[in-house]
Formats: structure tokens, sequence, C-alpha cells
């Protein structure tokens, strides 16, 4: 079992939400009315406009919970990490250090 799958699926949901956020925004703006005839156009703009800022916060939020998450498991490998073993002191090291005659 391997805690540490992969983030693929949560970094393609990022770009997902950015391009629909910059979607919507140029949406918005390409569709705003010149005059008042087209007052339908208006309320989509304005509600594409309030969802780009949305989707744009909604990214940013899985942005930091996938750094928090990368940030938590190699905090955990760390602490958790194989010991190396030491090489083990010869006679002669012993003699010099003065641990034994």
């Amino acid at each position: 079992m391997n805690p540490r799958k992969s983030s693929r699926g949560t970094v393609f949901k990022i770009n997902m939400y950015l391009l629909g956020a910059f979607s919507y925004a140029v949406g918005a703006w390409l569709i705003w009315p010149d005059s008042l005839k087209w007052w339908g156009f208006g309320l989509m703009s304005i509600s594409l406009g309030i969802t780009a800022p949305a989707m744009l916060i909604k990214a940013i939020m899985i942005m930091f919970k996938l750094y928090a998450r990368d940030k938590e498991f190699a905090e955990f490998e760390e602490a958790n990490r194989v010991a190396e073993p030491s090489e083990l002191a010869s006679v002669d090291d012993l003699k010099k250090a003065g641990m034994i005659k």
C-alpha cells in the first residue's frame, strides 16, 4: 500500500478550475451588452462574472490543500526514514580514543 498516491488528478482538477475561471471571465466580458435592449445578456454576463472569481478561489484552495498534503508527507517521510548503519570501530580506533588499553 502506497499512501503517497499520485496527485495527477488533483493537478488536472486545478487546471480545469483555472481554465473555467478564465473562460467565464472572457465570456462575461464578450457578452456584455451595449444597449438595454439586450438586458438578458447583461444578466448572463453578471452571473459569469460572479462565477469566475469563485472558480479561481476554489482552484487556489485546492492548491493550498495539495501543498499542505505534500508538506505533511515530506515531514512524515523525514521522521520515519531508515537509519543508516554506522561502521564498527576497530580496536586501533578504540585505543586511539582512549577507551581501551
